[in-house]
């Protein structure tokens, strides 16, 4: 039996009708429900009521609802024929004749690309990539590298570039008092030194630029540059220049060298909160020898903070945690005095063996 077309008006398939060999015809989806229901209310015709031998030609659907072609040899015509095949939630829309009245617009369900949320993973995705490809040619493993990738454009107004026997200098000159303001050395191993007006800088103040002391890529060079060039003389960097002068000082006599130890301990901890502070065996030993000779003077020297001394609490604490006849804590002392005369003969025999 010859397929004929349920639509209105459509005269496909019917006898005396010309054939059209590219006309294909798909069976109404009964068995998805829901499917069925746009098909029917798409369909203008009243109460239809598809059945198993209901079908619909291709000419009511438009190339959209198409997924590809796919080809299968036909045995009556011993050949390769083509096939349309409808995509899953295809719904007929194309209906000639019919007044634009008499037609109910199916929407078309909306694509997953088409969401918020797929959007943003596209997006994110993309930015990712972007991101990735930036850290790749970002990268550098070698000074040649670094010679050669980084650009020139990058360094801030005012700076200078020097590059000589493998090693790069980026210095900041102040002409009118004849001095350098700040400079930056890149060496062979890409190794990093920094000075402010003399002054180094602890390679912990670039931490959060440089995590490995090293240069890894070439944008850190510009961040190094500009975080040169936004530092202030603080107070941190004076001490720290101080300490270092003091401490490469040669001398010869003890009595010298205890002064000097004294006055960089002191310089370090003026600069250090009450928690961080942390106190050489030279210092609590004194302090507890001052602290026994007149506590109301130790109290007063602590309260005036002429000089960074820790608290007589903290000296009481230290005293006490051990006792001179034994050598170990309190606590520990009580322990054992309570545990051995508990102890069987056998395992008083291993502690003295022991």
């Amino acid at each position: 039996m010859p397929n004929t077309c349920s639509a209105p008006l459509c005269r496909t398939g019917y006898p005396g009708e010309a054939k059209d060999p590219t006309t294909v015809f798909h069976r109404v989806p009964l068995k998805n429900k829901e499917l069925m229901k746009k098909w029917i209310t798409a369909i203008p015709r009243a109460n239809y009521k598809p059945t198993i031998h209901s079908r619909l030609c291709s000419n009511h659907f438009v190339i959209e609802d198409y997924v590809s072609r796919r080809n299968e040899f036909d045995k009556t015509k011993n050949k390769i024929a083509k096939r349309s095949i409808l995509k899953a939630d295809a719904i007929p829309s194309v209906f000639t004749g019919i007044p634009k009245s008499c037609l109910k617009r199916i929407p078309k369900p909306r694509s997953n690309n088409a969401s918020s949320s797929a959007r943003l993973n596209k997006q994110r995705k993309k930015s990712m990539e972007d991101y990735q490809k930036f850290l790749d040619s970002d990268r550098v493993d070698s000074i040649r590298e670094l010679l050669e990738k980084f650009d020139r454009r990058n360094i801030p107004s005012g700076i200078d570039e020097i590059s000589r026997n493998n090693e790069m200098m980026f210095l900041s000159f102040d002409w009118e008092n004849q001095e350098i303001r700040f400079s930056l050395k890149v060496q062979e191993n890409l190794k990093i030194q920094l000075y402010h007006q003399t002054m180094q800088i602890p390679l912990s103040d670039v931490r959060h630029i440089c995590k490995e002391s090293k240069i890894t890529a070439t944008s850190q060079v510009g961040s190094l540059l500009s975080y040169l060039k936004s530092l202030t003389c603080s107070k941190k960097l004076i001490i720290n220049k101080a300490v270092e002068l003091l401490e490469s000082v040669v001398l010869d006599q003890v009595s010298e060298v205890r002064h000097v130890d004294f006055i960089i301990e002191q310089l370090k901890l003026a600069f250090t909160t009450l928690k961080q502070r942390r106190y050489s065996q030279g210092l609590l030993t004194s302090c507890l020898q001052w602290k026994n000779c007149s506590p109301t003077l130790y109290k007063h020297l602590v309260k005036e903070d002429l000089i960074c001394l820790p608290w007589p609490g903290h000296l009481t604490r230290l005293s006490q945690a051990f006792n001179l006849d034994t050598g170990i804590a309190n606590s520990s002392r009580k322990y054992l005095l309570n545990r051995v005369p508990e102890l069987t003969s056998n395992e008083n025999k291993i502690i003295i063996d022991l």
